[in-house]
């Protein structure tokens, strides 16, 4: 796929290179993609998923994907493949400095609700998975662990992120932005104490690069071990923008992928 020719545009441009003839994803679904991600203005690649191993989010929850696949994807039918031109303020710096990025997607399925099937009853526990009854591909994970319990700080939110690790891990670190990582974690709203998000809920560890989430993660995760439970309070700034709310977060490393 060539770059187009000329300034890259400054608002999100969407188009269906394929109509799908499948159902129609929505907001609230879990849609599985396969994709290839280039830089506008060199053309090079930097990122693709396959069918074999597709990349799974949920419409409609931050941080899963760029808001540009938020505001891009909906409407997709199975089957369709879509182009994105994103502007960089709808994006999370993938390259490390704001560009624009061309992605070209594909639906492959979806389902309602929540990641595979929405298992909603919150586990007590996760079972140890060791690397044996992996394939090569995928990331070893480490002993079981319960869902942690946030309780919000009193006093205003702090301007600036902050870390606190609430468990040292003891396995492979957090190097790079490339790197792929296993988790689950908590997110509470700041002032409210509403939980926006809570991946224990669903079937599986979730899965990201790293560069694929927020600054905040980015900042506040490089050096974390494998074993590991940290805490990050988030300001919006590092986040989801001016008008959001601050993030408390609870994160637990099971795995790290360096790429």
């Amino acid at each position: 796929m060539r770059p187009p020719k000329g300034p890259p545009p400054k608002r999100l441009v969407v188009k269906d290179l394929r109509v799908g003839t499948g159902a129609e994803a929505k907001t609230g679904d879990t849609a599985a993609v396969q994709y290839i991600g280039l830089a506008y203005k060199t053309g090079k690649e930097f990122d693709r998923r396959s069918r074999s191993e597709p990349f799974f989010f949920q419409l409609g929850a931050p941080g899963q994907a760029i808001p540009g696949w938020e505001m891009g994807v909906p409407g997709m039918k199975v089957g369709g493949r879509r182009e994105l031109i994103v502007p960089p303020r709808f994006t999370f710096d993938e390259l490390g400095k704001p560009e624009t990025l061309i992605y070209v997607l594909e639906l492959l399925s979806f389902e309602k609700g929540t990641l595979k099937g929405g298992d909603t009853k919150k586990p007590k526990s996760r079972p140890r998975v060791s690397s044996a009854s992996t394939n090569a591909s995928s990331i070893p994970t480490v002993s079981e662990t319960t869902p942690p319990k946030i309780t919000v700080p009193h006093g205003p939110p702090p301007q600036k992120l902050v870390v606190k690790d609430l468990r040292e891990g003891t396995g492979k670190a957090i190097k790079r932005l490339n790197d792929k990582i296993a988790v689950e974690y908590v997110a509470v709203e700041y002032r409210t104490g509403n939980e926006p998000y809570n991946t224990w809920q669903w079937p599986g560890r979730s899965r990201y690069h790293l560069w694929e989430n927020h600054k905040g993660w980015e900042l506040g995760l490089m050096g974390m071990k494998v074993g590991g439970r940290r805490e990050l309070i988030v300001p919006p700034r590092l986040a989801y923008g001016r008008g959001t709310e601050p993030l408390i977060y609870v994160i637990d490393l099971f795995g790290v992928k360096h790429r």
